[in-house]
């Protein structure tokens, strides 16, 4: 009977001691696990900052060059802008209110009107 009771309290300690063992092991996981989320978490996050400036730079590139394209684009020639004959117009509310309708019809034309008589002076 006595060897029995040993026996029994031999295996209790030993499952206290492997409780023990496997609540120690279940922290260190735990800890682990926390502690390699984190800086993983902070190189996701600066990995996808800088895919965002690399496609942010990307597309101020391409903006810039469309622009570039748009600067280098051919200037009307002068028999293509509209003109008005200053002489046959008597009335300066004529062509004033010419002005005004090709400004507001056609603003791209009346700056290149403008761009020529300002050259002419």
């Amino acid at each position: 009977y006595k060897e029995t009771e040993q026996i029994t309290e031999s295996i209790n300690a030993t499952l206290k001691k492997l409780k023990a063992v496997d609540q120690s092991r279940e922290e260190f996981v735990s800890n682990v696990s926390h502690e390699l989320k984190t800086p993983i978490t902070s190189i996701r996050v600066l990995a996808d900052s800088l895919i965002g400036m690399e496609i942010f730079r990307r597309r101020k590139k391409k903006q810039q060059e469309e622009e570039l394209l748009e600067d280098e684009s051919p200037q009307p020639l002068l028999s293509e802008l509209p003109s008005i004959n200053l002489e046959t117009v008597t009335n300066e509310n004529q062509v004033r209110k010419q002005l005004e309708t090709l400004a507001k019809k056609k603003p791209e034309e009346f700056v290149n009107l403008l761009r020529t008589w300002l050259a002419d002076e």
